[in-house]
């Protein structure tokens, strides 16, 4: 399935065209029984219409090697791994002709780095308890998975001393269309894990398991 506007048959674009009328007047009730969630709702998904994207979030506990899995699905080494906790922030990868990366700060400003730099903002050892007040992270990349309209977001670890991880991934749910958990053999689920899963079943629509580092079992 290609989520390329370019390449969708006509059938499609007419299906895509009648959603957005049928979310406007959805909107437009909403408006008028002044449901105001609802209204947020709509907004969203006539949004996700539009820009044509599919948010898929790589979840899990610390140390699964979450950007690992995200860096072999993508077919290149991306994001920065390592031995300790790393990602502290939210990191979208989308698709870019170039490589190219984009930090957004908690004040609104925006500042372009180079991707081998990404480390120093994104990391919890390049940018411990997120003094620099980064919101996100968004990197281009020329991945031909990116390139079918799917937008890879790697969340930081739940479960860590880093309470600020755990929080920062769960207020980031409500943008996610499907999930991968990331579990690893050692061990396999923890009760920290479970108890994260069973919580964001109604907010995740799709979630999918996969499990790490079979290779050091």
């Amino acid at each position: 399935m290609t989520f390329s506007v370019a390449s969708e048959p006509g059938i499609q674009q007419l299906v895509r065209k009648a959603l957005l009328r049928s979310i406007d007047e959805l909107s437009e009730l909403a408006e008028g029984n002044k449901t105001e969630d609802l209204r947020t709702t709509l907004a969203g998904l006539s949004d996700k219409l539009k820009k044509n994207r599919f948010n898929l979030a790589v979840l899990g506990q610390t140390k699964r090697g979450k950007s690992s899995f995200v860096n072999a699905l993508l077919g290149a080494r991306i994001l920065p791994t390592g031995v300790l906790p790393l990602t502290s922030v939210i990191t979208r990868v989308t698709y870019g002709a170039t490589p190219a990366a984009e930090i957004r700060y908690q004040s609104g400003m925006t500042e372009q780095i180079a991707v081998e730099f990404l480390y120093e903002y994104i990391t919890e050892a390049g940018n411990p308890g997120n003094k620099k007040h980064v919101a996100s992270a968004v990197v281009s990349y020329p991945s031909p998975f990116l390139g079918m309209g799917v937008d890879v977001i790697d969340t930081p670890g739940i479960g860590s001393t880093h309470r600020h991880n755990t929080t920062t991934t769960e207020d980031y749910l409500a943008e996610v269309d499907a999930g991968i958990a990331v579990l690893s053999v050692d061990p396999s689920i923890t009760a920290v894990e479970s108890d994260f899963f069973r919580r964001i079943r109604q907010d995740v629509p799709k979630l999918l398991f996969v499990i790490n580092k079979t290779d050091v079992a």
